[in-house]
């Protein structure tokens, strides 16, 4: 990993990135970073309306599943469908 030039880039992403819906998402310790035409917007998943933080410690893994970004956060999976809809805990796995 090499941090570009962009403001508000991602200095310390983990696991895997994502190209969704024409932006690429990066995974933070309790959030998810966002660059969409040419822009960072570094606290994007908690920018959404009612959405919490992501758990500390926990993995945050990406995945898309009919038309929808899958991301996991401990015990539970969010959903995100690329055009603002998203579910938070849309599955808890027990």
């Amino acid at each position: 990993w090499t941090q570009d030039a962009i403001a508000s880039s991602p200095t310390a992403p983990l696991y895997d990135l994502i190209d969704f819906a024409g932006a690429m998402y990066v995974p933070v310790d309790t959030n998810i970073s966002r660059l969409s035409t040419g822009t960072w917007t570094a606290s994007w998943w908690t920018s959404l309306s009612g959405a919490a933080a992501l758990q500390t410690g926990k993995p945050h893994r990406f995945a898309i599943f009919s038309g929808a970004m899958l991301i996991t956060d401990g015990r539970f999976i969010n959903t995100y469908d690329g055009t603002g809809r998203y579910a938070f805990g849309a599955l808890s796995l027990f």
